[in-house]
């Protein structure tokens, strides 16, 4: 139909314009670690093919920058069994900013 038509040209163009800034935000800082949110925002910055249900906490380096996903919040809300897991992913940031003597 024409309306599904138009929301998914619309979600298109909003990632669209979120990838650009994303690029450019990238591209002119300093940034050391990136925490992506779920499987579509790990997909545009880490690596097209990326499975959340898999990959969720390994770490990445990508252009200097450390890189990981968790699930997104949402995800969580839904299905009470990734919590622990994500629980697991938050431990390894810890770890991570330690590891990169990174002062918050």
């Amino acid at each position: 139909t024409i309306k599904s038509a138009v929301k998914s040209y619309v979600a298109f163009a909003v990632l669209a314009v979120v990838a650009f800034f994303a690029n450019r935000i990238l591209h002119f800082s300093h940034l050391k670690i990136i925490v992506c949110l779920g499987r579509i925002s790990a997909t545009k910055l880490i690596r097209p093919d990326f499975r959340i249900t898999r990959e969720h906490g390994a770490w990445v380096q990508k252009n200097g920058v450390w890189m990981t996903a968790f699930y997104h919040p949402s995800a969580l809300l839904r299905d009470l069994s990734k919590r622990p897991e994500t629980f697991d992913d938050i431990l390894s940031l810890r770890d991570k900013y330690k590891s990169l003597d990174i002062s918050i």
